[in-house]
């Protein structure tokens, strides 16, 4: 969802360049290009490594290879791992955890409105899809974004995630905490979901809870402070 979101928000942004405003061209040829219209091919290009950037981040959630990665950005996987490792480990952080506090105590949203709200920005998606459908092009759905849209079961969930930690297992020698440390949390909310439907779980969430307590023992205290602003 985040990806879509993006997405159509640079489409919206390219469609802005693409009628020429009468007069804005000379007979002579050239036109007065100002400071600002350059200003806002800078923010097309910034929402175009938005894009890449979700896709990305998408890929490795869905269990995609870094090797993966690296092909399809044209470099090895150490070059693509290193550029967007931060980016999947925020995703991870932020879904594990959506809200956060300010110093000033106030919350703010660190998940992506649209990761946030699926339900509601898949409708808008829809309609904006339906809106730019051209007739030429290949035949869409009733609700072309909506339709696409899938819970995973807990289960499901717990297991993407232990695969996700047992590539840590071999990415590192001793996984990072910093990064097992959204995986935890993640686990144990899935785990409490799992309770509150009726699975007998206690254990597997007390482990869980004694787990995440032990992991940010071991971060620094900038990191901790970090996290909870």
């Amino acid at each position: 969802m985040a990806l879509a979101a993006a997405a159509q928000e640079l489409a919206d942004s390219a469609r802005a360049f693409v009628p020429i405003p009468p007069g804005s061209l000379r007979s002579s040829g050239g036109s007065d290009v100002d400071a600002v219209e350059i200003e806002d091919a800078v923010r097309l290009l910034a929402r175009a490594e938005e894009v890449l950037e979700c896709m990305v981040v998408f890929a490795v959630i869905s269990g995609a290879t870094w090797d993966v990665v690296g092909d399809g950005l044209g470099t090895a996987r150490q070059n693509a791992n290193k550029k967007y490792k931060e980016a999947v480990a925020r995703f991870r952080e932020a879904l594990a955890q959506p809200m956060a506090l300010k110093p000033d105590g106030t919350s703010y949203l660190r998940l992506a409105d649209a990761a946030h709200d699926p339900e509601v920005w898949a409708s808008r998606l829809d309609a904006w899809v339906e809106r730019h459908h051209e007739p030429h092009e290949f035949r869409i759905a009733a609700r072309p974004v909506s339709d696409g849209l899938a819970r995973l079961h807990p289960q499901l969930e717990l297991m993407r995630l232990q695969a996700r930690r047992r590539e840590l297992t071999h990415e590192h020698l001793v996984p990072p905490a910093e990064e097992v440390l959204p995986i935890a949390e993640r686990e144990l909310v899935l785990w409490k979901q799992m309770g509150e439907a009726g699975h007998e779980v206690a254990e597997q969430v007390e482990r869980m809870q004694r787990q995440i307590t032990e992991l940010r023992a071991t971060l620094p205290e900038s990191g901790t402070e970090n996290r909870r602003g």
